[in-house]
């Protein structure tokens, strides 16, 4: 397991899009050992809330998506799991 409890965002503020720095907890193992893996191979992680009230999770590497999720707000936690297994799969991750 890493240093790191969790993964690092940058978190993209309304009204201006200034940065913050904040971790998404995870408390499975094996997803901390994907975080890990994903942020070896220099993927990083945006989080911004929109106008909408929604908030767009994304997985990228270097100028490439890797992953996006838009969802409700109240579940962008519980989504990153969902980002996680996204980003590893577009990496080839899991393919046969």
């Amino acid at each position: 397991m890493s240093d790191l409890a969790g993964v690092p965002f940058t978190q993209y503020m309304l009204p201006d899009g200034r940065r913050r720095s904040a971790v998404a907890p995870l408390d499975d193992p094996e997803l901390q050992a994907l975080a890990d893996e994903l942020m070896r191979k220099g993927v990083h992680f945006d989080a911004e809330i929109l106008r909408t009230g929604e908030v767009s999770l994304t997985a990228e590497l270097r100028e490439d998506v890797l992953s996006i999720l838009v969802i409700p707000q109240d579940r962008a936690l519980a989504a990153v799991p969902q980002l996680l297994r996204d980003a590893a799969w577009a990496l080839g991750y899991g393919h046969d």
